[in-house]
């Protein structure tokens, strides 16, 4: 238990650099995403994937600025041909990433909300808990594709942006939360329960892995949200 301690604290403290670190590339060395919402995602995601999401960014940031490049080396009176931005590896991450944004900060407020002011249909049940915490996940997961798909189509009223949104994040909002919570399930019934307290640095770092687990169920289903043109690429 000694062991898992110290990794718990070593992936935890990856995690909150990563964390920090994105935020300084955006805010403060200018590397902001041309969707809005993708300058809190990245960060987000750095705190469960840690030093992959900061290898991701980093790409990611190279590849935007080599474009720029290409584009001011354009003459102005060249013509290009515009193409839809393609369903591949990349933007089904992209998108898996900002379905699990939401349900990171859903959870991650839901948790010690709940630990803070404990409900008797919480205490009594861990599936209760885990309802509560999916409506949390559920609406900043829904608000952060409103937020998305506000920015890309502006002109859309208020209703169709939040049926839009509803139509491209509830299955993948429910894929992550279902491997999310597989992976909880698993070390609940593995390691002891005082160390799986919201109080633990374990807790978190098992919060983290099953954030990673999300990640991989909900892949799929949002790499097929795209190709159907349910959900629109970023």
């Amino acid at each position: 238990m000694e062991i898992l301690y110290i990794i718990s604290i070593v992936y935890l403290s990856f995690g909150i650099l990563s964390f920090g670190y994105i935020l300084f590339r955006i805010f403060i060395t200018g590397q902001r995403q041309s969707m809005s919402i993708m300058n809190i995602v990245w960060p987000i995601t750095g705190l469960y994937l840690a030093p992959i999401a900061v290898i991701l960014f980093n790409k990611r940031s190279n590849t935007s600025h080599k474009m720029s490049l290409m584009d001011m080396k354009i003459p102005m009176h060249t013509t290009m041909k515009m193409s839809s931005p393609k369903v591949n590896l990349k933007s089904t991450s992209q998108s898996t990433m900002h379905c699990g944004s939401g349900c990171t900060i859903g959870d991650a407020i839901s948790e010690p909300l709940m630990f803070i002011f404990p409900i008797a249909i919480v205490q009594n049940s861990l599936y209760n808990k885990w309802i509560i915490q999916f409506i949390f996940a559920f609406v900043t997961g829904i608000l952060f594709q409103y937020i998305a798909i506000k920015q890309m189509q502006p002109k859309r009223s208020f209703s169709k942006i939040i049926v839009k949104a509803l139509k491209a994040d509830t299955l993948s909002l429910i894929f992550w939360q279902i491997g999310m919570y597989g992976g909880m399930a698993i070390a609940m019934s593995i390691l002891p329960k005082n160390s799986m307290r919201p109080t633990t640095s374990i807790y978190w770092f098992c919060m983290q892995l099953a954030m990673i687990l999300g990640f991989c169920t909900a892949f799929p289903i949002n790499y097929l949200l795209l190709k159907k043109g349910i959900k629109d690429p970023m």
